[in-house]
This record gives C-alpha cells, sequence and structure tokens, in this order.
C-alpha cells in the first residue's frame, strides 16, 4: 500500500529497505532491484540456517519469474525444490543441469541472472571472537549452494547501550557510550561503502576485521 512512495524515496542518494526474512515472495524483488545487498545473522545456528534459507528463497524466485512462461521449467523447479522430492536439487548448478537437458539457452539464462548476485554478510549480536566462526559455516554453505564466495565484511558485539537503544527506538550512535559498537560499525560501514573487502584477510581476527577469501567464478554447468 506504500509503494507509491517509492518514486520519492529514489530521489535520494542512498534508499535501504530492510526486508527481514520475506513473508512473500515479492518482498525478494527488492533484492533483485538493489544495487547491493547484506544480509545479517546471529551467530546462532538457527538464525545462520535461517539466513541459507533466504538466500535460497531468493534463487528459486529469481528463476520462478525468470521462466514463469515456460510451464516445462516452472514444473522443474517445483520438483528440484520440493524437500519431499528424494532426488531434489542441492545446489544451483544441479537446477541448471537439469533445465539445459531440454532448454539449454534457458539454463545459460537462469546461470547469469543468478552469477552476479554478490551479497555482503555481518554477524551481530556477537558474544565471543569465536563467533566469527559463524561466517565461516554461512560461507561454506553458500560455497556449495551456489559456487559463490560471499563477503564478511565485519562483526556487532552485543551491547547493553545497544540493546537499550533499542529498545527507545533511538540509534545507539545518537548516544555519547557504546564506544566499541560505534568503531565496529564505522568499520563496517567503512567496506560497505568502498565496495569490496581485502583479498585473503582471514575471517578469524579483531571484532570488525574484513575479509573477501576470492572471487572466483564458479563452475559452470556446461563445465
Amino acid at each position: 500500500g506504500r509503494g507509491g512512495l517509492i518514486g520519492d524515496f529514489s530521489k535520494g542518494h542512498c534508499v535501504v529497505v530492510d526486508i527481514g526474512f520475506p513473508e512473500s515472495p515479492e518482498a525478494l524483488d527488492f533484492m533483485a532491484a538493489s544495487d547491493a545487498s547484506v544480509i545479517v545473522t546471529t551467530p546462532s545456528s538457527e538464525a545462520v540456517h535461517s539466513a541459507y534459507a533466504l538466500l535460497k528463497a531468493f534463487v528459486f524466485r529469481r528463476i520462478t519469474v525468470l521462466f514463469s512462461d515456460n510451464e516445462f521449467i516452472m514444473d522443474l523447479i517445483r520438483q528440484d525444490t520440493d524437500p519431499r522430492n528424494f532426488g531434489n536439487a542441492r545446489r544451483f548448478s544441479d537446477i541448471c543441469s537439469d533445465i539445459a537437458v531440454e532448454f539449454p539457452d534457458a539454463a545459460g539464462r537462469a546461470f547469469m541472472e543468478i552469477e552476479g548476485f554478490r551479497p555482503r554478510l555481518i554477524i551481530n549480536m556477537a558474544e565471543t571472537d569465536e563467533d566469527v566462526l559463524a561466517a565461516d559455516a554461512f560461507k561454506k554453505a553458500v560455497g556449495q549452494f551456489l559456487s559463490h564466495n560471499i563477503e564478511y565484511v565485519g562483526m556487532l558485539r552485543r551491547a547493553k547501550e545497544i540493546e537499550d537503544a533499542h529498545v527507545g527506538k533511538r540509534p545507539f550512535l545518537l548516544g555519547g557510550a557504546a564506544e566499541g559498537a560505534k568503531k565496529e560499525f564505522e568499520e563496517i560501514i567503512s567496506v560497505l561503502m568502498s565496495g569490496h573487502a581485502e583479498d585473503g584477510e582471514s575471517l578469524r581476527g579483531d571484532a570488525g576485521e574484513t575479509s573477501m577469501i576470492g572471487r572466483g567464478h564458479p563452475q559452470t554447468f556446461e563445465k
């Protein structure tokens, strides 16, 4: 109902849309229309799993929109994404391979549609330095599904000042405390605005350290 306001929003320099975990497939279209996407998760295994499910939902949404006029491919996608189907696709390349059997050109379109999608990752509400390992788990899962290297850009520790600001509905950056959180936040913003983190940096560093473990292109279904 508020879609008419988007034209006014777009006159600004930067528009941030927080979709959370979308309740409708259309919410994922904000990710597709964005110049950049950032996935934020807490370190818990449940949250990391939900973040991964979000990424898979985005991929399935994109190819569903792409082939909405091809009933054969749509039926194939439904079979490949049905968890009750023992032979369902475990990787995006498997879906492309199944499409390529009948429609090689369409499989190429599907691959190109997803290949350029490279979201960034932020770990939020971390308790210890070891919580950064959640980024490793997410990157591994995404690597197996998409053959992508997801960019980890930083970690924000849990802080009472931030929780108080959340309850009071006031940005914690406007307060005078939480200097550590401000530093972490500023470093993350710096990385996001710079375009990418430095190659090869370890994930297991101090809070706020960034990493980019290569941008190698995934194997195509032809290979």
